[in-house]
């Protein structure tokens, strides 16, 4: 029975962590995060202690090569040298079967969100031969992405930013609408905040796994993630050492983020929507 890899596709401060940290909480699971990121952080050191501990120094150096997809030798092009070591099954063009060898997991969950990594990563031949392939399209309301991006960019404009938002949510309708298996679903970060039974249960349904109410108690569990929102992950270590004080933390991690209603301006909601026109209508949530 071939493993499974689930793609998240979304923007950027969609809700993706979070996500990733439920479903890495079930025991069929493993998030790796934004797997974009490992080449940069294996460099500096900066990844996971169990990056480290389950992989040998050659396995990662491996993955980084596969990952990074740049040239390796200078001299020969990348996809004459990606052909030619898919032949003889070389490694370092296998990164997810190379990490599936580590879980006994039977999913992979790849959360980096961008179209181009996917697209890129959808070439590997492992893929294509050795997994089941699904794509999950997280989307939010823009004007809550809007929040979290001035926020977080205080150098950032409405325009730049509206400008930003545009492409991207537009090339993702594309790219989800044109992926090329059944095996997608489009998922509200709303809906996962607000009704998070239900909406996880979708999601394990879709992936072929049981759903466990236990992995909505996503804090409970050790998780390796690749990157991912800060804050999230700040508050569940924040609330990891109160646990014994707060019996049921569901309500209070997973909640729906609405403080773009009082930190964002009606001037500013306007000047983003002359600018992206209708796009958000079929995101917008209804917060009363």
């Amino acid at each position: 029975m071939k493993k499974k890899v689930l793609f998240i596709l979304g923007t950027a401060h969609c809700g993706s962590t979070l996500l990733s940290l439920i479903l890495d909480s079930h025991p069929q699971c493993f998030t790796v995060g934004e797997l974009s990121n490992f080449p940069t952080l294996n460099k500096t050191g900066k990844l996971d202690n169990f990056w480290n501990h389950q992989f040998s120094q050659k396995e990662l150096h491996n993955l980084s090569l596969g990952l990074s997809n740049a040239r390796i030798s200078p001299a020969i092009p990348l996809k004459v040298e990606k052909f030619f070591r898919e032949i003889v099954n070389d490694d370092i063009f296998r990164p997810y079967s190379i990490i599936a060898s580590k879980t006994p997991a039977d999913i992979i969950v790849d959360s980096t969100k961008v179209i181009y990594w996917i697209s890129s990563m959808l070439q590997l031949k492992e893929l294509k031969k050795k997994f089941d392939i699904y794509l999950l399209h997280l989307v939010r309301d823009g004007r809550a992405v809007l929040n979290s991006y001035l926020k977080q960019r205080r150098d950032m404009t409405v325009k730049e930013f509206a400008d930003l938002w545009l492409k991207r949510v537009t090339n993702n309708e594309v790219f989800f609408e044109k992926f090329y298996t059944k095996n997608k679903i489009l998922v509200r970060y709303e809906k996962l905040v607000t009704q998070p039974l239900a909406t996880t249960q979708q999601i394990c349904d879709f992936l072929g796994i049981e759903f466990q109410p236990e992995m909505l108690e996503y804090w409970k569990y050790e998780h390796h993630i690749i990157s991912g929102n800060r804050g999230t992950r700040a508050s569940m270590n924040k609330h990891k050492n109160s646990i014994e004080k707060k019996q049921n933390l569901i309500n209070e991690l997973i909640k729906l983020d609405s403080s773009w209603l009082t930190n964002v301006t009606e001037n500013t909601i306007g000047e983003f929507y002359a600018i992206i026109g209708d796009k958000n209508k079929s995101y917008e949530w209804d917060y009363e």
